[in-house]
């Protein structure tokens, strides 16, 4: 009944508001997902609109007051931290260590000039880190006979070192045959499950030198009860069915109901195979997909395209499991940790 709706953040959560094609943020917060959460009203299954338009307003006047205030807490944050460390992020979305502005910077100005292929640089970078390259150093390292000795290590070891541009701990733990990850940040702080932020932090070559603060040193196992703990949450959690079928992707989501549309050999066993959480790696090559249907690109060719990229990646449906039995924090074993200071 409107063409125009004027709303303070009571319309952020909560509600569906798909016959809306384009939002205005008249802020910008400084917690990003409350930009998020704001978009995600329209931006849902059942939009009658081919294209949803996003919009923000830039404060290109103030950019360098903005900047430059980010920029010195940051610094202050980091220093703290090393000097006697902190309990949680000061800023939202802090990492307490100290960054490079000057490359945000100009993301920021291509950004606000329109320059979408400021997403499609760093998306290809990260999946070169996270794929080929990685696996590329791995194999390396298996070559060069330190498997044996790899293998040979005691559980519980660890090791720290000094790198320009990284702080945190990562702990390897597992449950049975089960690995698990987490990163802990600089400081303290809840472990996060990122893989591929607990890769580039760890990142070395074969001639880094040992390096391990006492005041790291003497906080690792606060770290690790805090890390186990955290474990055991994710674990129950995750225990819940409905909790598991939640962490489907959307672009997973968003394939499926555009297969039930569809009359196609392989749509049922395709549809199973997507009712599981994949690697982000096969969440972008489905939203690449489903992009061409906003470029006039029909329902039944990108449904094609979609299963064909099933059967190529060869997903399948796991296997019906039993119920996992319960976990205790005393079944979660620590196997490594890698302490990384700046």
């Amino acid at each position: 009944r409107y063409d125009l709706v004027l709303s303070t953040d009571v319309l952020a959560e909560g509600q569906n508001l798909q016959q809306c094609g384009h939002v205005v943020n008249l802020d910008l917060p400084w917690n990003p997902m409350r930009l998020v959460q704001r978009n995600g009203r329209v931006d849902r299954i059942g939009s009658p609109h081919a294209k949803v338009v996003l919009s923000c307003f830039f404060p290109a006047a103030d950019l360098d007051a903005l900047l430059g205030l980010e920029e010195r807490l940051r610094h202050k944050i980091a220093h703290a931290n090393a000097a006697v460390g902190t309990d949680s992020p000061v800023l939202p979305g802090l990492a307490v260590i100290a960054r490079d502005f000057g490359t945000v910077r100009q993301e920021i100005e291509d950004l606000a000039r329109g320059d979408a292929g400021v997403v499609d640089r760093a998306e290809a970078q990260l999946d070169a880190f996270s794929g080929d390259a990685y696996r590329d150093e791995l194999r390396r390292a298996l070559m060069a006979e330190r498997r044996e000795e790899l293998e040979a290590l005691p559980w519980g070891v660890g090791s720290g070192m000094q790198l320009p541009n990284g702080s945190g701990v990562v702990f390897a733990a597992r449950i049975g045959r089960e690995a698990h990850w987490r990163f802990v940040p600089p400081g303290g702080g809840h472990p996060t499950a990122d893989r591929l932020q607990q890769l580039q932090a760890v990142r070395c070559v074969p001639t880094t030198e040992r390096h391990l603060p006492g005041a790291t040193r003497d906080r690792l196992f606060e770290w690790w009860e805090e890390v186990r703990r955290a474990i055991l949450a994710d674990v129950q959690r995750l225990a819940d069915p409905a909790v598991r079928q939640a962490a489907v992707p959307r672009a997973q989501r968003d394939a499926v109901t555009l297969l039930h549309m569809l009359d196609l050999p392989g749509v049922p066993d395709a549809i199973r195979a997507l009712q599981v959480p994949w690697p982000v790696t096969v969440e972008r090559a489905l939203r690449r997909i489903l992009r061409q249907q906003a470029q006039s690109v029909s329902a039944l060719d990108v449904g094609s395209q979609v299963l064909h990229f099933i059967q190529v990646e060869g997903l399948r449906a796991p296997a019906d499991q039993p119920p996992p039995p319960p976990v205790s924090l005393e079944d979660i074993h620590l196997v490594c940790y890698q302490a990384v200071t700046a």
